[in-house]
């Protein structure tokens, strides 16, 4: 036994964080805590560590426990090197070091006079000892481990000051892996780790000789290396054995189990009770007391809930792009004038759907800001389509006003909405009761998250750029993400690590290696097993949902195969012999012409709607907000005619 958590109760304020939490980890075990955000995770983390004493109950520690917890923070001095901070975990094996050097010198040198036969024998005991604790070797696992890290040699020399906050994360992770105590705490450890440093931490902790307790909502990464589940919900720890997917079918039979009983108990109470109030006062009316005395010692059973109410997201296109959404050509990306992407290529149709992945800095996040003009489009043609309202999630969640309360922060969408309707969409989205008066700035990640999203609901986009969207949702929030992404019928592109989502989402890749993009028409899974490059990261055993967007698989996207819009055809290849084709392609002219005007006065009427000087004017806003909605209705009805014509056969 390393760890017994022995009837733990804890509290913050008047909030019940666990509630009789009971177990214990043994030596070599490889344990999953998984629950919502915000269900107390962390605190069994730092109970465990001993950075908090709990309110009640018993936390029994073995005396040969060693604990690495990721949360430690890299000591030493602000100058030290990237390498010298990760190297300083083997601190013992450095000071014997540094006296094997001092006494070989020493035993060298032809002018020393002391004691030689001390000092050998001294020396001779640190070499051995130095040996057998590994001093000959520590060097190279911490390059190794950098490096599985993604750190690149040209880092090692690099300060700790000038790295960045995800570098620092993984420069704690790899002291703490190098630590090697014989109980290691991860809270999250994937999160800032590219597919190949996840691949690699993977690999690591399968051949991992000692226990670790982690804290992930990483299916995948759970199913390749915990063995066991602890499930937090409602203050509890619920354990079961095996991997996630194990632990998802025993829940799922938990629960019908438990279901079960309370029905049936339910039906011998209302018998009992019916019983009871019919004989009490008759000739069974001894039978009726003693059942009604044993009822009350009957302990009741809980209704049992498949599980906590989830997030609800919805992406609906109200007005569909034209069939091309974007065509690059030659396109170059990077920062200021240094292009970390050349020779982009890509036409991207409505409907379609890709997933970008890529090592952290190969341009992932820099793509798509630059198509959505966050950043400066270095070179190349950008050509986009028509109708194309963009909308783009941030991993940094830079859209979020820190100073605004959640209600502030969703009306600045809906300036017209009242407050009934703010607070009903909040609670789709989990924002309950007093929530909506929350700061921004006080939010937790998944929380903000989940606000980020809400927003670009809001705005109905018909194409969707996604950055690391998952990063911060807890498992129930990531399966309602990729069933209402399942369902969105614009165009998506989406940049993850997260390798069930791409799984689940997309049949295409676009894949940023060494300066360039490249296109696959193939699932993940099937990339996997295609590309020598990829790491090998899929559990074989486990089955996902189709994708939308179903193509040919496994095979490189040429650009030649994509076929043409409706609209190029019309105008281009297919020649228009006949007076209803003419007519049909000048009536698509015109009606292109047309939604693009009503377009640009809706936006005009967007803005002044946003005008908060014209809000001392009801009469005003009454009139521009009937405007709007009659100007929608006509953008609608033409969009209408226009794709019934852009399907219609020659």
């Amino acid at each position: 036994m390393l760890v017994r958590f022995e009837h733990v109760k804890i509290s913050f304020g008047a909030a019940e964080v666990l509630e009789e939490a009971s177990f214990q980890i043994d030596p070599g075990e490889r344990i999953g805590l998984i629950g919502r955000n915000g269900s107390g995770k962390t605190t069994i983390l730092r109970l465990i560590a001993g950075q908090i004493a709990p309110d009640a109950g018993t936390i029994v520690r073995s005396a040969q426990l060693q604990i690495s917890y990721l949360e430690q923070l890299v000591h030493g001095e602000s100058n030290a090197t990237v390498f010298k901070a990760a190297e300083g975990v083997f601190s013992g094996l450095l000071s014997q070091e540094r006296e094997i050097e001092l006494l070989t010198h020493r035993l060298s040198d032809p002018a020393f006079d002391g004691m030689r036969e001390p000092d050998s024998v001294r020396l001779s005991d640190l070499l051995h000892q130095f040996e057998l604790r590994g001093g000959y070797s520590f060097r190279a696992r911490t390059e190794a481990v950098l490096m599985g890290l993604g750190f690149g040699r040209s880092d090692f020399s690099r300060p700790c000051e000038e790295i960045s906050g995800g570098q620092m994360n993984r420069l704690n992770l790899a002291r703490l892996l190098l630590g090697e105590p014989n109980l290691l705490l991860l809270d999250e450890p994937t999160n800032h780790l590219d597919l190949e440093a996840v691949a690699w931490l993977e690999d690591f902790l399968q051949s991992y000789p000692s226990a670790f307790l982690v804290v992930s909502h990483d299916r995948y990464f759970l199913n390749r290396v915990v063995r066991r589940i602890f499930e937090l919900e409602n203050g509890r720890i619920q354990t079961y054995s095996g991997d996630y997917s194990s632990y998802h079918r025993q829940r799922q039979l938990r629960i019908e189990q438990a279901t079960k009983a309370y029905g049936q108990q339910r039906e011998w109470i209302e018998r009992t009770e019916d019983y009871v109030r019919r004989n009490i006062a008759g000739q069974k009316t001894k039978q009726a007391q003693s059942r009604r005395k044993m009822l009350a010692k009957v302990e009741r059973l809980e209704k049992p809930s498949d599980s906590e109410e989830s997030a609800r997201f919805d992406f609906h296109v109200t007005l569909p792009s034209a069939h091309r959404v974007l065509e690059i050509e030659d396109g170059a990306i990077g920062y200021g004038e240094t292009a970390i992407v050349k020779g982009i290529e890509l036409k991207l149709f409505r409907g379609e759907r890709y997933g970008v992945i890529g090592r952290n800095g190969s341009g992932k996040s820099t793509f798509l800001k630059t198509i959505c003009g966050r950043l400066k489009r270095l070179s190349g043609a950008w050509i986009p389509g028509e109708r194309v309202h963009l909308g783009y999630y941030d991993q940094t969640l830079e859209n979020l006003n820190a100073s605004n309360t959640v209600l502030e922060e969703l009306r600045l969408l809906a300036p017209l909405a009242t407050d009934g309707e703010l607070r009903s969409f909040a609670a789709r989205i989990l924002f309950k009761g007093d929530d909506v008066f929350q700061g921004i700035e006080s939010l937790s990640g998944g929380e903000k998250s989940r606000l980020s999203l809400a927003k670009l609901i809001c705005q109905h986009p018909n194409f969707l750029l996604l950055d690391e969207p998952t990063n911060h949702l807890d498992i129930a929030s990531r399966e309602a993400l990729e069933e209402a992404l399942t369902e969105y019928d614009g165009t998506l592109l989406v940049a993850t690590h997260d390798r069930y989502l791409l799984e689940q989402l997309v049949s295409r890749l676009l894949v940023f290696e060494d300066g360039k993009m490249e296109l696959f028409d193939a699932r993940y899974s099937e990339y996997v097993k295609g590309s020598s490059a990829a790491p090998s990261l899929l559990p074989e055993d486990t089955k996902m949902k189709g994708s939308k967007d179903e193509g040919k698989r496994g095979v490189r996207l040429s650009l030649a195969d994509v076929p043409k819009t409706e609209t190029e055809t019309a105008r281009g290849v297919r020649k228009p012999g006949t007076n209803r084709e003419r007519q049909r392609v000048q009536d698509l002219a015109r009606l292109e012409d047309e939604i693009t005007k009503l377009e640009l006065e809706l936006r005009d009427l967007e803005e002044r709607l946003s005008d908060s000087t014209n809000y001392s004017d009801p009469s005003q806003i009454k009139s521009l907000s009937e405007t709007y909605q009659s100007l929608t209705e006509q953008l609608r009805r033409l969009y209408d005619e226009w794709a019934a014509l852009e399907r219609e056969e020659a």
